[in-house]
């Protein structure tokens, strides 16, 4: 009987000492939406690797990805069939060139 009275008087102190200090640690975070916080907007771009070969799809692969990469794209996923590939930057980057290759200038 000692040990279920000590059992219970236990877990109602945990009990107890857990809601408390959620209570505090509560008061101490600050929201997001409080902090500051911006969210990105993002533009995509996909492209697809034009090749039979899996090695020269590797060099093409790298030269774009070196190009996107420097006109502020990264990587957003793959598609392995038909190898997409598809990136995307803060929709407020401005690059010098558009990847797209047309030369225009934003």
């Amino acid at each position: 009987m000692r040990k279920r009275l000590f059992f219970i008087m236990v877990l109602t102190i945990t009990f107890v000492f857990g809601c408390v200090s959620a209570h505090l640690v509560n008061e101490f975070i600050i929201p997001p939406a409080k902090a500051g916080v911006k969210y990105v907007k993002w533009e995509y771009l996909c492209e697809r690797i034009e090749t039979s070969s899996l090695e020269e799809a590797k060099n093409i692969a790298n030269e774009m990805f070196n190009k996107a990469g420097h006109e502020g794209w990264e990587v957003a996923t793959t598609l392995s069939q038909g190898w997409i590939v598809c990136f995307k930057r803060p929709a407020q980057w401005s690059p010098k060139e558009d990847i797209s290759g047309d030369g225009k200038k934003e």
